[in-house]
C-alpha cells in the first residue's frame, strides 16, 4: 500500500485547467491519485452526504481490490480550507500483525467527484524510538547549525578581507555563476519544472516563474558558495601555498593545461579507491539490516538524463569541501600555529559534515559515521596529496562511478543506456586528461593566482622579515638575570605584535656596577627595534671603559645625551624611542639613572597597611645643546635613589623607620602602558613585595596585567624591571 519507492506523474488537460497527480508503484499499481481543478472551474453544491457516499465508494473499491474485508468507518467530514466545496475524510487500514503501522486513505471529494486518493504511511512515535532512525533530526540540526556557523564565520572573514584588500571578486563571482548554471543544466535536462509547474489553471508565464524562482534560489546559494571561496582561499593561500593553483587555472579558463589534468587524473583515481571503499565497508552494513535511503531520483527522469550525472554532484561537494576543508583549515592552523593540530581538526570537521549531514542517507547514525570515514579519508589525502581541485574532482568521480553502476543495475535499457553513455563520456575525458597530464602547458602559481595574492606574496615575505626581526630582538635580550651581591632582581619583556618596540638588557661594569637599559618605542616596531640595537652598539663600548665614577663619558647623563644626539642625527628628531639607564653600585647602596622621553620611568614600591603604594622620585630636567645640530634641544630627566639618609629620595623617608633593610622595598622601572596599569591597580604589586622567587612573581603580575589592558582595549608592549635591595 505504501512502498519504499513510487513513481509520480501529472497528466495536464490541453486547456490546462485540470491537471491529475498519479502515484504508481514500481510494478504499475495505482497506489493514489489526486485531481487538481482551476480555482476558476464551477463547483456543484453538494451535500456532505452525497460526498460521504462517493468516499464510501472508492474505500469499498480499494478493499474489493486488496481482497480485504473490513468495515468502512470513516471520519467525520472537515471541509478543505482554501478549496470550496471540498470535503475530506480519513479511514484506517487494519493490519493486527502490523500494530506499529498507521497506515490511513485521505479521500477528497469535491462537487460530488472524487478529487483525492492517497494512503500515508506512520510509524507509531515508541516503535520508531526502539529502531535504527533513518535522520535523525538532532542530527540535522547540528549539521545545519555548524553550516550556518560556518556561513556567518565565512561572511565575518570575506569582511575582513575586503578590509584587507586581500578578496579576488572576480574569481568569487565566477564560481557564483558558475553553480548557477551547473544547476540551470540540471533543470535544463530533467522534468523537475515541467512537473511542479504542472498544476491545475498554469501558464507557460508560471512554469516560467517556477523555473525562476529555482534559479533564484540557486544564485543565494551560489552567491553564499563564492562568498565562502572568497573568505577562505586567501587564508589557504598563506599557510598552504600552491594548493589552490590548479583551481585558480581552471577559474581562468585554462581548461586544457597540465594543472587542471593532473589534478583530474589523480582525483578521479582516488575517487576509484572512495567508490571501492564505501561498498566494501556498506557490506557488513547490509548485512546487519542497516541500509540507505533511496535517494530522489528526478535527474534520473528527463530529457538528457546523463547529462546531469556529471552536474548534480558540485553542490554536494561545495556543502562538504566549503564548510569541512577549506574555511577550517586556515581557521585551526591560525588559532593553532601546527600544522599537524590543524589538520586532526580540520579531519574531525570534515567528518563531521560528511556524516551528520544530509548525505549519506544511510541509517542509523553509526552506519552514516562508518560510511563518512572512507569519504573523509580520501578527501584529505586527494588535497594533501594533490590539491583542493584534486579533492573536488575526488569526491564528483565517485559520485559519476556510483550513479552509473546503478543505472546499469536498472532493468529499464534507457536508464542501463544512459549508464553506458555516462562510462563511454566519462572515459574518453579521463583518456583526454591524461594525455594532457604529459603535454599540457604547466602554468605556475604566479601566472594564474588572483592580482591581490601578489600583495598576499609581498605581505608573507614582509611577515618573515619582521619574524626574523622578531628573532634577532629576542636574541638581544638577556638570555638570564645577572646576580648582584645585595640585590634581588627581575624582569619581563611581553611584546603585543610580532616586533615589540620594548626591550632591556644588564651590563657588568669592570668595577662590579651593574648598568640596566629599558627602552620604550611606541611606533614604528621595526624601526623601533633596529633603534634599539642601533642604540646596544653604541653604549656598549662606552660603559665597561674605566671605573664608573671617575669617567665623565660614562655617566648615566652624558651617556644617554649622546645616545639621544647621535639617533636624533641618523633617524630625525622626530624619532618616538624612550631610553633609561641606570647604574647600581656593588654594594646596591645608590641608584643614579638618566632617562629621556615620557618612558620609561622609574618608580618606588612602598609597603602599607593597604597592600602597596607608588612614589616618583624627584628629579632633575637638564638640557643640552646638540653636537650635531645647534637648533635641536635635548632634555633629559636624571636622579637617583639611595638607601639611607641625606639623599634625594631616601627609601628609609618612604618605609617605616625600622625597614632601612627592608626586604619588601622594591624598585620598579616600567614602559607606559605598564606604568598606567600599575597606577590605576597597584595591588597588583603586592606579591612582588612579600616573595623571595621575584622572576615567576614579575611574570604573572605582566600577565594579569596584559589581560587587564586587553579588555580595555589597550594593545601594547609590556616591560618591567624590579630591583629589590637585601641585606
Amino acid at each position: 500500500l505504501a512502498p519504499a519507492a513510487m513513481v509520480w506523474v501529472r497528466f495536464r488537460s490541453q486547456e490546462d485547467d485540470q491537471v491529475l497527480e498519479v502515484q504508481l508503484g514500481l510494478d504499475g499499481a495505482v497506489i493514489g491519485h489526486t485531481h487538481f481543478v482551476s480555482r476558476e472551474a464551477e463547483i456543484p453544491e453538494v451535500s456532505e452526504q452525497r460526498s460521504r457516499e462517493v468516499a464510501l465508494a472508492a474505500i469499498g473499491h480499494r478493499l474489493v481490490e486488496r481482497e480485504i474485508s473490513a468495515p468502512s468507518e470513516l471520519t467525520v467530514g472537515e471541509p478543505v480550507r482554501g478549496e470550496p466545496g471540498t470535503w475530506r475524510y480519513t479511514w484506517r487500514w487494519p493490519f493486527p500483525d502490523s500494530p506499529e503501522l498507521d497506515i490511513r486513505s485521505q479521500i477528497k471529494v469535491r462537487g460530488g467527484r472524487l478529487v483525492g486518493d492517497t494512503i500515508t504511511a506512520n510509524i507509531d512515535e515508541a516503535y520508531a524510538r526502539r529502531q535504527p532512525d533513518a535522520r535523525s533530526p538532532w542530527g540535522l540540526a547540528f549539521y545545519f547549525g555548524a553550516l550556518a556557523l560556518m556561513v556567518f564565520f565565512g561572511i565575518f572573514r570575506f569582511i575582513q578581507r575586503v578590509r584587507q584588500r586581500e578578496v579576488s571578486y572576480s574569481r568569487s563571482v565566477s564560481l557564483a555563476l558558475t553553480v548557477t548554471a551547473i544547476y540551470a543544466a540540471v533543470l535544463l535536462t530533467t522534468d523537475t519544472v515541467t512537473f511542479f509547474g504542472a498544476v491545475a489553471g498554469s501558464s507557460p508565464q508560471f512554469r516560467l516563474q517556477v523555473w525562476f524562482f529555482d534559479i533564484g534560489l540557486t544564485v543565494i546559494v551560489s552567491m553564499l558558495v563564492g562568498l565562502a571561496y572568497g573568505s577562505g582561499e586567501g587564508d589557504l593561500r598563506e599557510p598552504y601555498p600552491g594548493k589552490l593553483a590548479s583551481l585558480d587555472t581552471l577559474l581562468t579558463g585554462r581548461l586544457l593545461s597540465r594543472n587542471v589534468a593532473r589534478a583530474t587524473v589523480i582525483g578521479a583515481a582516488i575517487g576509484g579507491w572512495i567508490y571501492f571503499a564505501e561498498n566494501l565497508i556498506t557490506l557488513p552494513i547490509d548485512y546487519l539490516g542497516w541500509g540507505r535511503e533511496i535517494d530522489d531520483l528526478n535527474s534520473w527522469f528527463g530529457h538528457i538524463s546523463w547529462v546531469s550525472v556529471f552536474f548534480d554532484w558540485i553542490i554536494d561537494a561545495v556543502l562538504f569541501l566549503v564548510p569541512g576543508l577549506l574555511i577550517p583549515l586556515p581557521f585551526f592552523y591560525k588559532r593553532f600555529h601546527s600544522h599537524r593540530t590543524a589538520i586532526l581538526l580540520t579531519s574531525v570537521a570534515i567528518l563531521v559534515f560528511c556524516s551528520t549531514g544530509p548525505f549519506p542517507a544511510y541509517r542509523p547514525w553509526e552506519a552514516k559515521l562508518v560510511v563518512a570515514i572512507p569519504l573523509a579519508f580520501f578527501l584529505l589525502i586527494a588535497f594533501f596529496a594533490g590539491d583542493l581541485l584534486t579533492g573536488v574532482i575526488a569526491f564528483g568521480s565517485s559520485r559519476i562511478i556510483s550513479d552509473a553502476v546503478s543505472l546499469l543495475a536498472q532493468p529499464a535499457p534507457t536508464l542501463r543506456r544512459d549508464g553506458i553513455i555516462i562510462l563511454v563520456v566519462a572515459g574518453l575525458a579521463l583518456l583526454v586528461q591524461i594525455f594532457l597530464a604529459f603535454r599540457g602547458r604547466l602554468y605556475r602559481e604566479d601566472d594564474v593566482r588572483p592580482l591581490y595574492a601578489s600583495r598576499l606574496a609581498e605581505r608573507l615575505l614582509l611577515q618573515s622579515e619582521v619574524a626574523a626581526a622578531r628573532e634577532a630582538q629576542m636574541r638581544l635580550l638577556p638570555q638570564k638575570i645577572p646576580t648582584l651581591p645585595g640585590l634581588n632582581l627581575a624582569a619581563v619583556c611581553q611584546p603585543a605584535y610580532e616586533v615589540g618596540g620594548d626591550f632591556y638588557d644588564f651590563i657588568m661594569l669592570e668595577d662590579g656596577r651593574l648598568a640596566i637599559l629599558v627602552a620604550a618605542g611606541r611606533e614604528n616596531r621595526l624601526g623601533a627595534a633596529l633603534s634599539i640595537a642601533y642604540a646596544m652598539g653604541f653604549l656598549l663600548p662606552r660603559l665597561p671603559a674605566g671605573p664608573l665614577a671617575a669617567a665623565t663619558d660614562a655617566h648615566p647623563t652624558d651617556l644617554i645625551r649622546q645616545l639621544h644626539d647621535h639617533l636624533t642625527t641618523r633617524i630625525g628628531a622626530g624619532y618616538d624611542i624612550g631610553f633609561l639607564l641606570c647604574i647600581v653600585d656593588s654594594d646596591c647602596q645608590v641608584l643614579s639613572y638618566a632617562r629621556t622621553g615620557n618612558s620609561p620611568c622609574i618608580l618606588v614600591v612602598v609597603p602599607d597597611s593597604s597592600g602597596c603604594r607608588l612614589c616618583q622620585p624627584d628629579e632633575k630636567i637638564r638640557e643640552f645643546q646638540s653636537a650635531y645640530d645647534d637648533g635641536v634641544v635635548i632634555k633629559l630627566a636624571e636622579g637617583s635613589i639611595q638607601k639611607g639618609p641625606n639623599s634625594q629620595t631616601d627609601l628609609n623617608s618612604l618605609t617605616d623607620p625600622n625597614s632601612l633593610t627592608d626586604p619588601n622595598s622594591l624598585i620598579i622601572i616600567a614602559t607606559d602602558s605598564a606604568l598606567t596599569g600599575l597606577r590605576s591597580q597597584p595591588a597588583l604589586l603586592t606579591p612582588l613585595i612579600k616573595t623571595i622567587a621575584l622572576q615567576p612573581a614579575l611574570a604573572g603580575v605582566v600577565g594579569t596585567l596584559a589581560q587587564i589592558l586587553k579588555r580595555q582595549g589597550v594593545d601594547d608592549d609590556l616591560t618591567i624591571v624590579a630591583l629589590r635591595p637585601e641585606n
